[in-house]
């Protein structure tokens, strides 16, 4: 007798019988029942693995440069008697050379994609933080922690999320936009702990050739999974399948006409519109650089012990978490453009630098850090989505770095006038005013400038 498969049959379901015939292998399927071998798995759409890249940089850049730093920060002034000023001056530096690095390097990315760019940045970082435990003189640190790191993260965090996502999304740009943005919130809540259990282990110096280490194996991410643009792999946006090759050329390809709505880098830095933008997010982002530097004082000068003001700043992170995945996320998806979105953002970030000025219990001090968390969660939402949205895929990554530029002032800016109002007066209060006029100027010019209007282009670049 020939031989038959065996296999269990399903008797209470009956969602398939036996062909008995001699000699035949096959199955009887049942009519209204598919067929598994006409299932075919779908793959995710290839956009998604450089969400998670991209998540990684800005995990990454966030968690050494704040957290990992603060945690050690103590310990190092300790063993190498360094003052404070002086450490955190690194960290000033690598900010001003991240502004700096982000228009060449948004170039970069928009000529050559972002591959070898977030490949090379994420070993140099490695590399450089790794070598951080070897340092005995200061312009050792400010070189190995403040320029070298500071340069990498302005193609890392400030250029290289908006032009990858631009490139590879369009109608899920809002949700793509809301995942990355958790990396730093997530920095906030894992590097602390971390950092606090290397330092028990090993000492200051372990700490940083440990996290040098775990970032260069992670060097791995962009180097096997970034690719310049969907069109290279046969795709589109969000994951649709390619026009035929007789459809013409893509959007945005190299010798391609410029599509409608894609600004090229020329068109956005003679418009005012794009200035008016820059400044408008430069001028709202003065609030978190001018105040998060001395919430630890102010609350500790209202009368908190040190170890309650410090759990205040860590709930303010894991609120603003929550508020990225559970608000602005689902309220950019909702709307599908961040026109309305950003203006709503800045009216909360100016509404809670005001709301710090009634500060006087414990109650108040919850509530000011509970509306500080929620509106800081839309910052990073708002700043990587409004390059895009506005001025097009073509050359998104030289426009966002001449805006990180003007951004890298303001957070450069805020923390001099924070201390300069400090030191000088010692008045909380009047900090708080002086913010809240700033930020009240850039919620103004984002209402009434709206997305920018792109000059009518002559016959040459259409």
């Amino acid at each position: 007798m020939p031989y038959q498969t065996c296999l269990p049959v399903r008797r209470r379901y009956r969602a398939w019988t036996w062909n008995r015939a001699p000699g035949r292998r096959l199955l009887h399927w049942p009519r209204g029942y598919p067929d598994p071998r006409d299932i075919a798995i779908r793959k995710p759409f290839f956009g998604w693995y450089l969400v998670l890249v991209i998540l990684q940089g800005l995990f990454l850049g966030a968690g050494l440069s704040s957290f990992a730093l603060g945690v050690l920060l103590p310990r190092m002034s300790t063993d190498l008697g360094w003052s404070l000023a002086t450490l955190v001056g690194a960290n000033s530096i690598g900010s001003v050379a991240s502004s700096l690095a982000s228009p060449p390097l948004g170039g970069l990315i928009d000529r050559r994609g972002a591959r070898g760019l977030l490949t090379v940045t994420t070993l140099l970082t490695g590399l450089s933080v790794a070598l951080c435990g070897l340092v005995r003189e200061p312009w050792q640190f400010y070189l190995l922690f403040g320029i070298v790191p500071g340069i990498c993260r302005g193609g890392m965090m400030n250029v290289a999320p908006s032009a990858m996502i631009a490139q590879w999304f369009h109608k899920k740009r809002s949700l793509a936009f809301s995942i990355v943005a958790v990396g730093p919130p997530l920095a906030g809540l894992i590097f602390p702990p971390v950092t606090a259990a290397l330092l028990a282990w090993f000492d200051w110096r372990g700490s940083w050739f440990a996290w040098g280490g775990f970032t260069m194996l992670l060097a791995l991410g962009p180097l096997l999974l970034v690719r310049r643009r969907p069109e290279d792999m046969g795709l589109l946006p969000d994951g649709e399948s390619a026009p035929p090759p007789d459809s013409g050329p893509a959007g945005g390809a190299a010798g391609s006409p410029v599509p409608d709505d894609d600004w090229t880098f020329r068109e956005a830095v003679g418009s005012a519109g794009f200035w008016v933008v820059a400044a408008s997010m430069a001028l709202v982002m003065v609030m978190p650089a001018a105040l998060l530097l001395f919430l630890f004082s102010f609350y500790r000068d209202l009368g908190f012990s040190e170890p309650a003001a410090a759990g205040l700043l860590s709930a303010a992170y894991s609120i603003q978490l929550v508020a990225r995945l559970g608000i602005w996320g689902p309220l950019a998806v909702r709307l599908g453009s961040v026109r309305w979105v950003a203006p709503l953002w800045g009216a909360l970030m100016l509404a809670s630098t005001l709301f710090f000025m009634l500060v006087n219990g414990e109650l108040l001090a919850f509530a000011s850090i509970v509306l500080f968390g929620v509106a800081m969660g839309g910052s990073m939402v708002v700043h990587l989505q409004v390059w895009p949205e506005y001025f097009g895929r073509r050359s998104v990554g030289s426009i966002t770095g001449l805006g990180s530029l003007l951004w890298g002032v303001s957070s450069a800016a805020g923390p001099l006038i924070g201390a300069l109002v400090l030191d000088h007066t010692g008045n909380y209060n009047l900090l708080f005013a002086i913010v809240s006029a700033l930020v009240f100027v850039g919620v103004a010019l984002l209402l009434v400038t709206g997305r920018p209007v792109r000059p009518r282009r002559t016959p040459a670049l259409a």
